[in-house]
This record gives structure tokens, sequence and C-alpha cells, in this order.
């Protein structure tokens, strides 16, 4: 009999021998029972520990003599059960699993007993990377994660945005390639790409009906290589040869004016500081006093030594970046060095919810030590925390938290973001999440769809009236719409098909990618630098 019952027989007693409330009775016949165990000496216990072992041994005996017996009598057999699977089965059943190391319980069965490994060639490495992941899949931290080489690689390739092509950025619309930006410095600005043109031809091979990533693909090649551009500019044709390079795409930078440098941030990669360096010697030259809309939207982070460099730019020496606190209580901070360009003066912060980590550092930084930043757009994201990276030698790696981060003055905006201090928002067109549509389908007048609400916010955005903005297909949004499609170059119809709606979907993308009409946060931004 366990303690836990002896501990109930006699609560059981004491209840028994305890008048009821309010009854009365006779306290000369109350009967206390006060519990008392007997201490084991230490020889005393060990020789209770070794009897446990005798009684366990004595069972396996048994154990075994059923599994031998079920094995064969005297070379007879007298149940077909197969050898080891069932010997191993039924010892677990007898004892179950152990509790002190459950990873190799659980991996033995899976080797040995799992009906389906069979089937597995790689199981140890599935059955490794499986376990890993687990141990690295929590509510706590969704930052940490084990990667294998592919994986890993292409984690790097994400922060850095190197790759070996021309350097220039291009959108699909109307089912041809056309160039948006072309990076500084890189193949293509040295070959006379021009933002605006049109890629009708690579190598000779006509990328009409190509999608992007063929495209792209056609485009990439060895470094050093060489790849001929057909394009259109102005309505004319004409061949431009690049020779490949390598190409880190995580910063853009031009003049929006004689006295105004605007600089997007795409990532803090390894080599974004040194690029961003690059990109100032040459915009801003000998002038005196230049202001700076720095654009950090949609910037998901990257490499605090990057951070670290860039924020140094534009602090002076010595200026706190960001403290970093560990796990064992430790704490540092981490502080601009030497390279501040003294000609920028009065810097706009351009944020958004994609703005995060190593782009709210470097937000946070520059508010908090310098006195002529202005923060514009929307919350932030709000992660503050640091990770690391340690790689295997098969490539594979571990990415986890080590440590957190606090601002310059020890705000931890993690779960919270950075509240901007002018909160301006973007057309609905632009931040929508756009319903699908299947091809075949169609929308006319008093029909109602998210289809419908989605053409009636576009329509709006390039200033037509569609009457109403909540899906219904009203007369004036049919107007609206016709106007639209003559506007546009597209064929009227009477319905919204699923060729007009991918139209007038692309017709933003192509907006927003070569106009700032619309960018009302950018707007904002030039209007703060100009008080």
């Amino acid at each position: 009999m366990s303690e836990n019952q002896d501990n109930r027989d006699i609560q059981k007693k004491q209840a028994e021998n305890t008048p009821a409330e309010g009854g009365g009775g006779d306290q000369d016949d109350l009967v206390v029972t006060i519990p008392l165990k007997r201490h084991l000496w230490p020889d005393e216990a060990a020789l209770k520990k070794e009897k446990k072992k005798t009684k366990k041994l004595k069972k396996l005996c048994i154990v075994l003599s059923v599994a031998f017996l079920a094995g064969g009598w005297f070379g007879g057999s007298l149940l077909p059960l197969p050898k080891t699977v069932s010997l191993r089965y039924m010892i677990q059943s007898a004892f179950g699993l152990s509790s002190e190391n459950k990873v190799d319980e659980v991996r033995d069965i899976m080797e040995n007993s799992w009906y389906f490994s069979r089937d597995i060639s790689d199981l140890d490495d599935r059955l490794t990377d499986q376990a890993i992941r687990g141990m690295t899949d929590n509510d706590e931290d969704t930052h940490t994660e084990y990667m294998s080489k592919e994986e890993e690689a292409d984690f790097v390739q994400s922060i850095n945005r190197n790759y070996v092509g021309i350097g220039a950025q291009f959108i699909m619309y109307s089912s041809r390639a056309m160039v948006t930006k072309v990076f500084n410095g890189s193949p293509a600005e040295q070959a006379g790409l021009q933002a605006g043109d049109i890629i009708a031809a690579v190598d000779g091979k006509s990328m009409t009906g190509a999608d992007s990533s063929a495209i792209k693909e056609a485009i990439q090649g060895e470094e050093g290589t060489q790849v001929v551009l057909g394009i259109v500019r102005d309505g004319q044709s004409q061949d431009i040869t690049i020779t490949r390079g390598a190409v880190s795409a995580t910063a853009y930078a031009r003049m929006l004016d004689d006295h105004m440098l605007y600089l997007q941030l795409y990532q803090f990669g390894d080599s974004t500081a040194q690029d961003v360096k690059n990109d100032l010697d040459s915009l801003i030259g000998d002038q005196d006093s230049v202001s700076m809309i720095l654009d950090l939207r949609g910037n998901g982070g990257g490499y605090l030594n990057s951070v670290q460099a860039l924020a140094s730019l534009f602090l002076n020496e010595g200026d706190v970046i960001m403290k970093q606190e560990f796990t064992d209580g430790t704490s540092t901070s981490i502080t601009a060095d030497k390279g501040k360009y003294e000609q920028i003066h009065h810097i706009v912060i351009l944020v958004d919810s994609g703005t995060a980590s190593a782009a709210e550092v470097c937000t946070l930084a520059l508010k908090q030590n310098r006195d002529d930043v202005t923060v514009i757009g929307k919350t932030t994201y709000g992660k503050g925390t640091v990770q690391t990276t340690t790689e295997f030698q098969d490539g594979s790696a571990l990415k986890y938290t080590n440590s957190r981060w606090l601002s310059p003055d020890g705000t931890w905006i993690n779960g919270i973001g950075i509240t901007p201090d002018q909160d301006v928002d973007l057309d609905e067109a632009l931040t929508m999440t756009y319903p699908s549509m299947n091809d075949g389908d169609s929308y006319g007048v008093d029909s109602v769809s998210d289809v419908v609400k989605a053409v009636q916010t576009v329509l709006k955005y390039f200033g037509y009236d569609p009457g109403r903005t909540d899906g219904y297909f009203s007369q004036d949004t049919l107007d609206a719409w016709h106007a639209f499609e003559n506007d546009h170059g597209m064929q009227q119809s009477d319905v919204i098909d699923y060729t007009g709606y991918m139209n007038a979907l692309a017709e933003v993308t192509y907006d927003w990618a070569t106009s700032t009409a619309h960018d009302s946060q950018l707007a904002a931004a030039k209007e703060a630098l100009h008080e």
C-alpha cells in the first residue's frame, strides 16, 4: 500500500471521530490519529532499492521465458511471432519506456518498430532534422529555427540580396518586363540601361509570354559573361550588351532635388553600409548641407554589425545605437564608430508594419540621438530580440535568440513597435489584400462581390467615382469602369471578367513602381523637410 493510501485512511478515521458542525458531542471521546513514518537509514534505503531491482529482474525473466516459449519449444515453433520486434515489444510492454531519455527511446522505436521506417532511405537524417525542428519550435519565440543547408543559404541570400546578374529591378506590366530601378554602380547602369525600358528579348530570344521567373533566369548567369538585352525605349528597339557581375541590392539612393537625398534600404546586409557610403559620396559631393529621407518601409532587418556601421554614418562617435541583454543577465552597449556625414541635416524616416528588427534599431538610434529626426508612416512590427546563427559541418544551421535589444534610452519595443511622429496612411488600394478570382467568372450590374469591391477601390485610387465601395455593382460603378478601360487601353466591357480584373491590379502595381503620385507618406516626408 502506498503512502498516499495511508494518508487517505487517516483522514477517514479523523472524519469518523470528529463531531459534525453544530452537533455538539463529547470532546473526551474525540480521537486524533497522527501519522508516523519510519526513517530509513542510508543502508536500509539502499537495500530497499536493491529489492526493487531484484523484483524487476524476476519480471524480466518471466517475460523472456514467455518470449522463448512463444518463439519455439525444443525446435518446434508454437507461435509465429517476429523474433526481434516481438521481444522488444514484450519488454517495453512489461516495463514501459524509460522516462530518463525519451528522445533515445522514441528514436529506437521509430528506427526499429515503426512500420514505415523500411520505406525511408535517409531515416536517420530525417529523424534528426525532425527532432531538432521540434525542439526549436515554440510559442515563446518564433524566430528560433533549425535550417537545412539549402534553407540557410536562402536565408543569407535574402538578407544580403546578393547575386550574379546585371543589377536592375523590373515588374511585369501588360505581359512585358519593364525596368523600374537600376542600382547605382551596377553592370546595368554602366551599360546604360534605364528605368522605363521594356525588356523584349534576352540573347536574341523573345520574352513575349515569359513570366518573371523565366526572364530573371535568362538574365542571370556566370560572373564575367555577357548578356544581350533587346529593349524598347520610347518606342524604339535597340540592343544593350551587359557584362554580368556580382550585385548587392540592399540599398537604392537618388537626389529628389538639389538638396534632398532619398535613401531606401531593403535589408541590412553585409555590404549595405559600404554601398550607402559609396552612394552618399557620389550624390552629396561637395554640398555643405542636404536633408535626407531614409525609407525603411518593408525592411525586415538584417545583421547587427551592418546596422551599427550604417547608423554610424549619421551619428557621433560613441553614441549608443542599442543595448543588448543576454540570457545570463549581462549586457553591453553597441556604439557608433567614426564616419558621420556632417552635411546631412534634418532626417525623415519612413516606416510601416513591415519595418522590423535592425530597421527598428536604426530608427530609434537616430531618433534618440539626434534632435532633427522625424518618423513618419505607420507603427512598426515590434521585434526586440537578437538572433545568432551557428552552422554545422554539413551546412545546416541553428538560428536562435541569444539576447534582447533595447533602444538608447532603454525602451523595449518587442510586440509593441515604434509609433511614428506622424501617422500617415497609404491609399487602401496599396495596402488591401486582393481577393482571388477564377478565370471564367464575371460580374455585372446588380451583382455583389469582394472582387467588385476591390475594383471600386482601384477606380477610386485612380480618381474615378464608382459611386460606392461596398462591393455592389451599381450603374455608377459601370460608368467609372468604362472610363477606366478607355483611359488604359482596355477593351470595353459591361462586366468585370478575369482579364479585366488582372489588368486593373497590374495598373496599380505599375503606378506604384513608376510614380510617387500616390505615395502619401513620401509626400508627407517632403513636406516635413521643406518646413
